[in-house]
């Protein structure tokens, strides 16, 4: 979250998700599928590589999955910002229903 509270990093128009938590909890439900990672184990402040040792496919496989679920598409360049489990579901949790 880089230093903002959960009602901060909400946006104030329709998103993908209701509520921060449930972003949440859709990632880690994702990464735990993706990554055979049980979700318990799977927490914000995780770094993708060092913490969770995704390989350089996991990143296309999760984008892949945002768009066939949710409609969302990942640019590169948001991508690039995307370090942590928690920057995914701050992403997600701003991003507007399609």
């Amino acid at each position: 979250m880089r230093g903002r509270t959960r009602e901060e990093a909400m946006p104030d128009r329709p998103t993908a998700f209701r509520s921060w938590e449930e972003a949440e909890r859709y990632v880690i439900d994702l990464l735990s599928d993706l990554l055979g990672i049980p979700a318990r184990e799977i927490h914000p402040g995780q770094r993708f590589t060092e913490d969770l040792r995704a390989d350089e496919l996991e990143p296309v496989e999760i984008a892949m999955a945002l768009e066939e679920d949710l409609g969302i598409l990942l640019s590169d360049e948001e991508a690039g910002r995307i370090i942590t489990v928690g920057d995914l579901v701050e992403f997600l949790a701003r991003s507007p229903r399609s």
